[in-house]
C-alpha cells in the first residue's frame, strides 16, 4: 500500500501529524546538507596558502 493510500484511511489529525513528520524530516535533511556543504567550504577557506612563513 502506498503512503498516500495509507494516509487516506487515517483521521484528519493523524494525517496532519504524518505530514508534519515528513515535512520535518525533509527540512532536517536539507539543513544537514547545507551545514555539511558550509563546513566543507569553511575547511577549504581556512587552509592558508603556503607563503613561506614558518611558526617559530
Amino acid at each position: 500500500m502506498s503512503k498516500l493510500t495509507e494516509l487516506s484511511t487515517l483521521s484528519v489529525e493523524t494525517r496532519r501529524l504524518e505530514l508534519a513528520k515528513v515535512l520535518a524530516a525533509g527540512l532536517i535533511r536539507t539543513l544537514l546538507k547545507k551545514v555539511s556543504n558550509a563546513t566543507e567550504e569553511d575547511k577549504e577557506t581556512r587552509q592558508s596558502p603556503d607563503d613561506g612563513l614558518e611558526d617559530s
